[in-house]
């Protein structure tokens, strides 16, 4: 690792390893959302360190029926360059990896881009604002509200008396004759509140007794 990728990388580890959005996410299970808050930050920082950044989403599949999504990092200095990749969750028995792509672990081999790469930024500006009304809708609840809301939304048991007042409203439609709400963005809306109660909460969730469900590979493939 030359000096000066070195200084770089492990800059950008450093602050990521300090911003309290990515390491709540920190953790088995949650690589797909740790990956995006990861590039989100590093798009807000790259402009401050002293080298060309390019990062990326990467999926790879690790067992059958499960894909694991990490970062990788190119770091170019005038017309050199050098490949990072950044894990921040690790993968069934395998720990968090931050270091060379030519150094990494066998579980990252044979890795694509992952499908996130394609809408992560045509949707940050709808994502973002949806977000903000989230915010602002549980930002005095407790995080049983929150997640109580959640699962409504993700049955598709809201009714119009669950809706919370102010701008949430208008991201939900009353169906004719009946009480029950709709939502055309209710994928975006479960993604929000998940995120929320995980970031601005999470602290939160460790008074909760809630059961575990029992860990199972399906079929077909799924991310972790």
């Amino acid at each position: 690792m030359h000096p000066k990728f070195k200084d770089v990388f492990e800059s950008i580890c450093k602050q990521l390893e300090a911003e309290p959005k990515v390491q709540n996410l920190a953790t088995p299970g949650h690589c797909r959302m740790w990956a995006k808050a990861a590039l989100d930050f590093i798009d807000k920082i790259k402009t401050n360190l002293s080298a060309q950044i390019v990062a990326e989403a990467r999926e790879a599949h690790v067992h059958q029926g499960l894909s694991h999504t990490f970062i990788r990092i190119e770091i170019r200095i005038g017309e050199f360059a050098e490949s990072y990749l950044i894990d921040g969750t690790g993968v069934l028995d395998e720990p968090p990896y931050f270091g060379l792509e030519s150094s990494a672990p066998l579980h990252f081999g044979n890795s694509r881009p992952d499908p996130m790469n394609l809408y992560r930024k045509q949707r940050n500006k709808e994502e973002g604002m949806i977000a903000r009304i989230i915010r602002e809708a549980f930002s005095g609840k407790t995080v049983q509200e929150a997640l109580g809301f959640l699962l409504k939304v993700d049955r598709e048991e809201i009714i119009e008396t669950d809706l919370p007042t102010g701008e949430i409203r208008s991201l939900f439609e009353i169906t004719p004759d009946t009480n029950r709400v709709i939502s055309p963005r209710a994928s975006e809306i479960r993604v929000a509140l998940f995120e929320f109660i995980l970031l601005e909460r999470g602290d939160d969730l460790k008074y909760l007794t809630m059961p575990r469900p029992e860990r199972r590979f399906p079929e077909e493939d799924v991310t972790d």
